[in-house]
């Protein structure tokens, strides 16, 4: 019978396409025959139908605000909520691809330039394509496009290639994970080694959402945490899956936090392949020390001269970066096999004679925008074949089979099979995706499909291929754990370390954890080119505040961060611990110093299940005492005071000496390995000024070098308050004075002088004896709106803490704000991370979303340049060379 099959290079729907089809029957060993596949395929268009609906490959299609149609996701489509684990382990798998049957109008693309492409003349035509640039990176650009511009698009000179982007698939009181006893970090945090100094990235395609609540808590505090989006929108998480996902990289970087809490942490957002390398570069230049990244973006073409991403893995390594990865979930879903044919007609037999891998699938609701409810099918292959990763020939494709044996009508719009390459033709990666409606009715009925792997051209070299399945299944035919880390980077490469997932606990169930330890669904190797993947296994199915305390597995409790996701961050919080302790060593060294002490589980010695073994710290290296600081710093001659001496492995410490004569120091109790008691006792002739310290330990010594504690002599000016603060508004007079007092401690009589350093500050006396009180005025005569700082120094002779001073802060307010429209030669937002941007008739509007003031400087037609600070919630609209300012404060808005 006549077939046609679509491919997603064809930029119109492929009823029409005519097929001349080659060979016999496909036979399988359950009985019955599969209809005839095969041919070549006439009048195809060379732009993605998927660019043309939407999505693809992992690649979010993100409908622009306003576009219509917006994406909807698997997730969203469920009438109960987001699929369990338990329920369809893989569903991130296919989720995305659901969105074909929803559509949209306005799709990203990323577009590969050809060498001789005239950058920035392409950049103009595409705006006349209507087209929203997001950005550049080398040959490539990420922009936004009407979906009826993608023909004209592919014809421009200059455009080689048109893609969707490539995103990656997520290898998914304070609460402390479980794997870092499993681990051995407790340990090396008593003894210091707690990643202080250590700066540690997190790349993540969920997101870090609700991040900021745990800053002090689950995460370091606000200073030791950079956040940076790589999106567009400036979003830390992705907002079109659902929250689970948005709390991903949280999650991980908990996990770091637990294992090194004292580490400086990048938390790092992006969503497409030009994002991702943005990202590394932006890590490498911040000088980050360990990069963890619990992601998989599809490759599948690695081989020893390298992926898609390996020359910036390479980088990194060679930049001292220690990058730790996950080595994906697909062990359970993933078969390879070597080609077999012996019928000679050019399929694939998986055993036997049977040519046909079965899935047992389950119906979904699916829901169409226009309403209309359904039951679906869904089945999602990607497929790869050992070929070169560039200008591979187009030999093999996975075609979707019902049970009776006939494939499945090409894509429609709304169901039937299409499939195409991943990046481009010729990277030996392909995408198949199928789904077939029926009733609401059958919704959790299963529905039988065969995949057949089919040979294009009989004279195509056998090759060995390799696909990921994913589908609501409850069973699949043929699988095979063995090399299934190969599909996605940075788990195949070799300058990363990449970690599978062990269960944390002996409670694993046998169906989760086959030989008690290793999960079911951890990747393994080797890798295409025969490398052993992965190189260390971590804990999996444990506690985060994002996802939970951990209760167990089953569908009724609670199975915490899972996933190769979990098992990656310990393992880069422990390659933390091992950069401060050895700060010395390079990336290599510290792969090796994890894999010594690993535990050795697995076939003898480093395997492609368990890598070099089970993570663990071992014994932590031996640290002598360090010393940062001492509180309070000084003491007065004839007194006894009670100190605190701060640094690292103070514990144990058995005795103090200090320089010099006339301090002696005797140690107190419940001191810590971070905090020293003493008591100070300081002789009234002791020789005032700086001393230096050690401490003892049985560790060693450490000497305070240049922090030191002060003698003083008796003798001080004391000063109150500390610093002053006058507010007026403009035009409305000077503000009432503030009085300052002065006394003096010790004995005799001290004499002060008190100068402004600006003349607005006045003040009623200038000299004197302690005690004293001084009337300090302003006067607001000539000053303009804004924050004025001046300062009062005090001094006094004998005072052993003259000269003082004492801050004084005037804010002058404004008049209430007003309304303008100027014309302009550039404007500048001085914090352009406070300001969102919109289009709105014509016209670009940014409005202050910061919640506070920011500044917009403005630089006239005369070349004069003027300031505003806009309130939070204001907009400033441009619209040609005219820019309308508003600084008008807007009135409280009435609660809710």
């Amino acid at each position: 019978m006549d077939t046609t099959v679509c491919e997603l290079t064809e930029l119109l729907p492929c009823s029409g396409v005519e097929w001349q089809l080659v060979g016999e029957t496909v036979r399988s060993a359950k009985g019955g025959a599969m209809n005839s596949i095969g041919g070549r395929r006439i009048g195809i268009f060379g732009v993605s139908l998927l660019v043309l609906l939407g999505v693809w490959a992992g690649a979010e299609a993100e409908a622009q605000p306003g576009s219509g149609t917006g994406v909807r996701t698997l997730q969203e489509l469920m009438p109960k909520g987001p699929l369990s684990p338990q329920e369809f382990p893989h569903a991130q798998m296919v989720d995305r691809l659901l969105a074909l049957k929803a559509g949209g109008d306005r799709v990203r693309v990323i577009i590969e330039m050809s060498p001789q492409a005239d950058g920035l003349k392409l950049l103009e035509q595409l705006q006349g394509l209507g087209a929203e640039v997001e950005l550049t990176y080398e040959s490539w650009i990420q922009a936004f496009i009407p979906t009826q511009e993608l023909l004209t698009l592919r014809q421009m000179p200059g455009v080689e290639y048109v893609r969707l982007p490539v995103s990656p698939m997520m290898d998914q009181g304070p609460i402390v994970s479980e794997g870092a006893l499993v681990v051995g970090t407790p340990s090396w945090q008593q003894a210091g080694w707690t990643g202080r100094g250590v700066k540690v990235g997190l790349i993540d395609p969920g997101g870090f959402r609700d991040y900021e609540r745990l800053l002090g808590r689950e995460l370091p505090p606000r200073e030791r945490v950079v956040a940076r989006s790589f999106r567009s929108d400036g979003l830390m998480y992705n907002p079109d899956i659902s929250r689970s996902g948005q709390v991903h990289g949280t999650a991980t970087a908990e996990i770091v936090h637990d294992i090194a809490p004292e580490a400086q942490l990048y938390l790092v957002m992006f969503s497409t392949d030009l994002e991702f390398r943005r990202a590394i570069d932006w890590l490498i230049a911040e000088r980050v020390d360990v990069i963890n990244t619990s992601l998989g973006i599809f490759s599948g073409c690695f081989r020893s001269d390298g992926g898609m991403f390996e020359p910036q893995f390479k980088k990194a390594r060679q930049s001292g970066v220690t990058w730790v990865t996950a080595s994906g979930n697909e062990a359970d879903v993933h078969w390879q096999g070597d080609w077999s044919d012996p019928e000679g007609n050019n399929l694939l037999n998986f055993s036997g004679s049977d040519e046909g891998n079965t899935l047992d699938v389950r119906l979904v609701e699916f829901q169409y925008p226009d309403g209309r409810r359904v039951a679906t099918s869904i089945v999602d292959v990607l497929f790869a074949w050992d070929a070169p990763c560039t200008g591979a020939s187009d030999d093999y494709e996975v075609i979707v089979l019902r049970e009776d044996g006939k494939p499945l009508a090409p894509w429609s719009g709304e169901q039937g099979q299409i499939s195409d390459w991943v990046w481009r033709p010729g990277v030996p990666i392909k995408e198949t995706f199928a789904s077939e409606d029926f009733e609401v009715s059958r919704v959790g009925e299963i529905v039988k499909y065969h995949l057949a792997i089919r040979k294009k051209r009989s004279s195509a070299p056998d090759a060995r291929s390799s696909m990921l399945i994913g589908c609501p299944c409850s069973r699949i035919e043929y699988l095979k754990p063995e090399g299934s880390v190969f599909i996605t980077e940075p788990s195949i490469s070799p300058n990363v370390i990449t970690v599978g997932a062990v269960h944390h606990s002996g409670r694993c169930s046998r169906s989760l954890c086959p030989d008690g330890k290793l999960l079911v669904y951890s990747s393994q190797g080797p890798t295409r080119d025969g490398r052993i993947k992965p190189d260390l296994t971590a804990p999996s199915h444990v506690s985060t505040s994002s996802y939970g305390r951990w209760t167990g597995d089953s569908s009724s409790q609670n199975p915490g961060f899972t996933g190769t996701s979990a098992a990656a961050p310990h393992a880069a919080g422990a390659a933390a611990l091992v950069k401060q302790a050895f700060p010395e060593y390079t990336p290599e060294q510290i792969q090796q110093f994890l894999e010594r002490g690993a535990e050795d589980l697995g076939d003898a010695g480093k395997d492609n299940r368990y890598g070099a073994g089970i993570l663990f710290l071992g014994q932590p290296p031996a640290r002598a005492p360090t010393i940062t600081g001492i509180s309070p710093s000084s003491g007065r001659q004839g007194s006894t005071i009670q100190a605190t001496i701060s640094g690292t492995n103070l514990s144990g410490a058995t005795s103090v000496s200090f320089s010099g004569a006339g301090v002696t120091a005797v140690l107190g109790t419940g001191g810590s390995n971070t905090a020293l008691p003493i008591t100070l006792t300081i002789a009234a002739d002791a020789p005032p000024g700086a001393r230096t310290f050690s401490v003892t330990t049985p560790a060693g010594v450490a000497e305070s070098g240049r922090v030191t504690f002060t003698v003083l002599e008796a003798l001080r000016l004391e000063v109150e308050p500390l610093s002053l603060k006058f507010q007026a508004t403009v035009g409305e007079g000077d503000p009432p004075s503030q009085t300052m007092s002065l006394t003096s401690s010790g004995e005799g009589t001290l004499s002060w002088r008190a100068e402004a350093s600006v003349p607005w500050i006045l003040l009623s006396a200038s000299e004197g004896t302690a005690p004293a009180e001084i009337e300090v005025s302003v006067s607001l005569a000539g000053l303009s709106a804004g924050t004025h700082e001046g300062r009062i120094t005090l001094q006094a002779e004998g005072a052993i803490n003259s000269p003082l001073v004492v801050p004084v802060t005037l804010e002058l307010l404004a008049t209430p704000g007003e309304l303008l429209a100027l014309k302009f030669k550039w404007l500048e937002f001085v914090e352009p991370d406070d300001w969102q941007r919109q289009l709105r008739e014509g016209c670009v509007v940014y409005t202050n979303v910061s919640g506070e003031k920011s500044l917009v400087r403005v630089t006239l037609v005369d070349e004069a340049v003027r300031a505003f600070e806009i309130p939070a919630g204001n907009e400033v609209l441009v619209c040609g060379d005219v820019v309308h300012i508003d600084t008008r404060t807007r009135p409280p808005q009435p609660q809710q």
